[in-house]
């Protein structure tokens, strides 16, 4: 069986790029699980691949039969981690990443307390400033501010905090964390 891994961090720290990094580095070793949201897809998102973009009814509907490992509401809209695809990742022997916020990763240390879970840290407030700018993401740009703040207080609730000032040494390190948790399973 593969490790389930949970990464977490406010919106804009980097964990997309750090988790494709750890995937290109060894894609027969790491994969990331697929994820149900309520939200539009983003230019550079693939349906199917990125999430599975679903209704609201559809979500709901999902969430009612218990396809999902965990769900939350963030910043409006609803995402969830399809438990089939982690648990078939997990059975085919990869180490399963699941990008999640820090609602999911409660639910899922409740369910799964063996999973090992990573907070990403930005170096500073200016720097996650900048990130999201860059990213040209401004809906709800008060409610993000607010809700890393919020994370940011929780991240003491994860195994281990990695901060993405430089991102090849905070690739390496999620990557020895995993590598560390692996020998202990």
């Amino acid at each position: 069986m593969g490790k389930l891994v949970i990464i977490s961090g406010p919106s804009g720290v980097g964990k997309d790029t750090i988790i494709e990094k750890i995937i290109q580095r060894n894609p027969q070793k790491y994969i990331r699980s697929l994820s149900a949201t309520t939200r539009r897809p983003r230019p550079d998102e693939v349906p199917g691949v990125s999430y599975v973009f679903v209704s609201e009814d559809e979500f709901k509907k999902m969430r009612d039969e218990g396809k999902f490992l965990e769900w939350a509401l963030v910043h409006g809209y609803y995402y969830g981690t399809l438990i089939d695809d982690v648990l078939n990742k997990l059975k085919a022997d990869k180490n399963v990443i699941l990008k999640i916020d820090v609602q999911g990763a409660a639910q899922v240390k409740l369910k799964y307390p063996q999973a090992l879970s990573i907070f990403i840290m930005p170096p500073n407030d200016e720097q996650l400033e900048l990130r999201r700018r860059m990213r040209g993401i401004d809906d709800n740009e008060e409610l993000r501010r607010i809700d890393a703040k919020d994370e940011i207080q929780r991240a003491q609730e994860y195994d281990y905090i990695v901060c993405n000032d430089e991102l090849d040494r905070a690739v390496d390190e999620v990557i020895r964390l995993i590598e560390k948790a692996e020998g202990k399973s």
